[in-house]
């Protein structure tokens, strides 16, 4: 699989952080439950996956690891590589996957 713009040190930085600040993360999240719940969410924990993807894109973004193009791109990439693999089979994305 190709390279599709973040590079391993950039990773490491991210993983770095996150690991070293938990309180960053939390309080991340918090907000981020916060605005779902402002916004109507019916906090039935259904959601709680949705949550905590929102909070890590926007970390990373506002770490400047990537853009939200960039983030827009994977998401439909993964949606993409999801629709075409069989069930119980591992998801693996492939330069078609980000057409």
């Amino acid at each position: 699989m190709a390279s599709h713009g973040v590079d391993d040190g950039t990773k490491a930085d991210l993983l770095l952080t996150l690991r070293a600040c938990p309180g960053l993360t939390a309080a991340a999240l918090a907000d981020e439950i916060k605005r779902a719940q402002a916004a109507d969410d019916p906090d039935t924990g259904e959601t709680y996956y949705l949550h905590w993807l929102n909070t890590l894109e926007k970390l990373v973004a506002d770490k400047g690891v990537t853009t939200q193009d960039a983030l827009h791109r994977y998401r439909h990439a993964w949606e993409h590589a999801c629709d075409r693999t069989p069930h119980g089979q591992p998801i693996e994305l492939r330069d078609e996957d980000f057409r």
